[in-house]
């Protein structure tokens, strides 16, 4: 057997002091970046290669002595098992002694996902996503909820009651705990990952540099009809819809041209369909823009491949742009899957404004983030030129709340136990009108959580008959209409089905009363 010589043996005592002082730096978490992705990454690497100095020295030993001895393959063995259990130990401290010494803005956006991921941003997330849980909103800052008095059940604007996902809470939280809320730099963080989500939940291939941020959909329809054509042109859409589509084409100097959607009815329900012939026949030269609600509020339909592809030729043959409101769009029943009109075809794509947003999804629209989706440079520029220095940036906790929302599966997660209470909800109440008053005809929601009625057959306005005799406010079916439209409402079904029980109870109590009376 070999014998070390005095400088060989200092020699490897150097490497594996080297090697030992590397991994002891690293767990403690002092080699000092500027930021704690970059102290993560270097401390890694300091890690790393202090096992690989130690089991170079280690190996050199044995080689060197050419010792095959019990004791010193006892001694290889025990060395071994001891990097196999200490690396995982200094790995786990190194990553906490990182995370304590970073800055707010640095646990932000890390996850212990972060390269897994693609070194896309993330944010932290407790282990359980919760599920859905009723909030009480009453004495809270709740425009649903204390827009009527207390002893109203609100069934009408289109907030739940249903608390948002952990995942985004817990974004807010820590974005919060930071302390500085100045104008933030996470848009391009929020892009690439609801892209990631268009391609998964729709097989739609977009672009970050696609994406125009804005502060609400309401704001971007608007946006949209002031960028679009000129004072004076058409914008045509189909009714009923949602208010601000009728409201709209006025406050931008803009001509309406809605289109009455047909409706057929079955045992008491009913189906809406766009009347294309309807279309051609309103259309003129005039004609520029084409606001399309799709999943169809207050109707609840979600239009089908063929029925997209008529509009879009229609469109596209008299040189119109589509405007498609497509917030709803996670927000279907009975596994149904949305399907984006730009996503059919490039040519469609190239001329039409896509309008999305996580707040219906994940209940936070009053954090204020959506999202246009504009493929054709040329209609972005004129988007982007008709917000300047009017339309706000997103705000930081908006921007915080869409990347959880958009970057962690537990919030897909949630939203599946969503979809199931929305769909129960959605035939409770179906059920429950048809038992209650006859006559009545009422929607199957395919995507969205409201329902859409004619209570013609019982009373002429449903919303101030049930709001001031069974104190349920619902939303005034007239409000969707250019006219008429008196004896429709719109019922919000994204709350607790005890809650609509208790407000179908007394919407029947006072129907009885007043026909008995």
């Amino acid at each position: 057997m070999e014998v070390l010589t005095h400088w060989e043996y200092w020699m490897l005592l150097g490497v594996m002091g080297l090697g030992t002082l590397l991994m002891l730096t690293a767990s403690l978490g002092v080699l000092r970046m500027t930021n704690a992705l970059a102290r993560m990454h270097a401390a890694g690497l300091g890690s790393s290669l202090g096992i690989l100095l130690l089991l170079l020295a280690t190996g050199y030993y044995f080689q060197f002595m050419g010792n095959h001895e019990k004791g010193s393959l006892l001694l290889m063995v025990a060395l071994g098992f001891l990097l196999l259990v200490t690396n995982p130990i200094a790995t786990t401290a190194m990553s906490r002694a990182v995370m304590r010494s970073s800055p707010d803005h640095d646990r932000q956006y890390l996850a212990v996902d972060e390269y897994a991921v693609g070194n896309r941003l993330t944010v932290p997330v407790p282990s359980e996503p919760n599920s859905m849980i009723y909030v009480d909103r009453r004495g809270w800052d709740s425009s649903k909820w204390e827009t009527y008095d207390r002893d109203v059940i609100p069934l009408w604007v289109a907030d739940m009651d249903f608390r948002s996902p952990d995942p985004i809470i817990k974004a807010l939280q820590v974005r919060a705990a930071h302390g500085i809320f100045g104008y933030g730099a996470t848009e391009e963080a929020v892009g690439e990952w609801f892209c990631t989500h268009l391609l998964e939940q729709y097989d739609w291939h977009v672009t970050p540099d696609q994406l125009v941020f804005l502060p609400g959909l309401v704001s971007g329809l608007n946006l949209v009809v002031r960028a679009i054509g000129r004072p004076g042109s058409g914008v045509m859409t189909h009714e009923p819809v949602y208010p601000p589509f009728l409201v709209a084409p006025g406050l931008q100097d803009r001509k309406l041209q809605s289109v009455p959607m047909p409706h057929d009815h079955n045992g008491g329900l009913l189906h809406f369909r766009l009347d294309m012939e309807r279309f051609r026949a309103v259309a003129d030269d005039s004609t520029t823009l084409f606001l399309l609600c799709n999943p169809h509020n207050p109707t609840g339909r979600s239009l089908a491949r063929h029925e997209l592809l008529e509009l879009a030729e229609f469109c596209l043959n008299r040189s119109i742009v589509i405007c498609s409101d497509e917030i709803h769009c996670d927000l279907m029943h009975e596994g149904r899957r949305h399907l984006p009109i730009a996503s059919l075809e490039p040519e469609i794509a190239d001329s039409t404004i896509t309008l999305m947003a996580p707040s219906k999804t994940y209940n936070m629209p009053g954090l204020g983030c959506s999202v246009a989706v504009v493929p054709n440079p040329a209609l972005r520029t004129l988007v982007q030129q008709a917000a300047m220095g009017i339309v706000p940036h997103v705000n930081v906790m908006g921007y915080a709340a869409a990347l959880a929302a958009y970057s962690h599966a537990d919030c897909r997660t949630w939203l599946e136990e969503l979809l199931r209470t929305l769909t129960a909800n959605r035939d409770y109440m179906e059920q429950a009108l048809l038992a209650a008053f006859p006559g009545v005809r009422t929607t199957r929601p395919e995507g969205t959580y409201l329902s859409w009625v004619d209570f013609g057959a019982v009373v002429e306005n449903p919303y101030r008959f049930f709001l001031n005799h069974a104190r349920v406010a619902l939303s005034e079916g007239s409000r969707y209409h250019t006219a008429g439209g008196h004896t429709w409402a719109r019922i919000n079904l994204g709350t607790s089905q005890s809650l609509l029980e208790e407000a179908v109870a007394r919407m029947q109590t006072a129907v009885t009363q007043h026909q008995g009376s």
